[in-house]
């Protein structure tokens, strides 16, 4: 071979040694090799990734899908008994979320009868605090003023222009351990309600969760509700404790329990409802 041959030789086998490299020696060039350091005695696939660490794919996100649905029961002396059918659905995308609800009660005046909520909240991840912001609405269907007092005397019903309530929230919760974190919740209603009996309302929420194990986890809060009319200055007061269990890895159940702490408020109220995540 000439001496001139032997360069052109060896410079194509320098380049080609440059612009192939196969570091895992998996038969796969690393410029489009989708999983690098492949044991040597694993086969792989065209992307140069073998079964094992097919596992560990970096797959498309498309958010989390969680579906509700649950029971209210209300059982009070004064009031009477009341239930509630609701369903719940939201919608997760990175720090975002999306919500849609409704509660269907089966007392005709009943505040939240038939109305449907819709949420757009942001969320704010601290390591140990977290803070979700949210504004969102509810769009009234009736036309008449809901009134329901224990002694029924101050009961109203009357034709009204309404408008959908507008309504900001703000959730707050502090990691205490592994096992506790610490709650705070406040939110404030523009009331929809367009006659000079009502008035915007505040609620605010404090309690603490905690971790029971893997599958169960639950909380203990005090609440108080503010009233949309301008004569109910005293919030509504409660305590309620709450448990949620993962049946399987995308199926979970929810039990509540709450009970009144004033003449306002229901004396006990039971909620269970069950859900699905995708």
């Amino acid at each position: 071979m000439k001496i001139a041959d032997k360069i052109v030789f060896f410079v194509f086998l320098s380049t080609f040694a440059l612009s192939y490299q196969d570091l895992d020696i998996d038969g796969v060039d690393d410029s489009i090799d989708k999983c690098l350091n492949t044991p040597f005695d694993e086969i792989v696939d065209e992307n140069g990734c073998s079964k094992t660490q097919k596992k560990s794919y970096p797959h498309p996100y498309y958010g989390n899908l969680t579906l509700k649905i649950g029971l209210d029961y209300y059982k009070d002396k004064d009031y009477g008994d009341e239930s509630s059918l609701n369903l719940y659905a939201d919608y997760q995308f990175h720090n975002w979320d999306f919500s849609i609800s409704n509660a269907n009660s089966n007392f005709k005046d009943s505040y939240n009868d038939n109305d449907v909520y819709l949420f757009a909240g942001y969320g704010f991840d601290f390591k140990i605090n977290y803070i979700r912001l949210s504004i969102g609405t509810k769009l009234n269907k009736d036309t008449t003023t809901p009134r329901r007092q224990k002694d029924y005397s101050s009961y109203q019903e009357k034709e009204l222009s309404i408008n959908n309530d507008y309504i900001f929230s703000i959730d707050f919760s502090h990691i205490i351990n592994d096992k506790i974190n610490s709650l705070l919740y406040y939110k404030y209603t523009i009331n929809g309600y367009n006659d000079e009996n009502s008035k915007n309302f505040s609620s605010f929420s404090v309690g603490i969760e905690y971790l029971v194990n893997s599958k169960c986890y639950s909380s203990l809060s005090y609440n108080q509700i503010g009233s949309m009319y301008k004569d109910i200055n005293t919030p509504n007061k409660n305590i309620e404790i709450s448990a949620n269990y993962d049946i399987t890895k995308n199926i979970f159940m929810s039990a509540e329990y709450g009970h009144g702490l004033d003449d306002l408020s229901y004396d006990n109220r039971f909620y269970l409802g069950i859900g699905v995540n995708f």
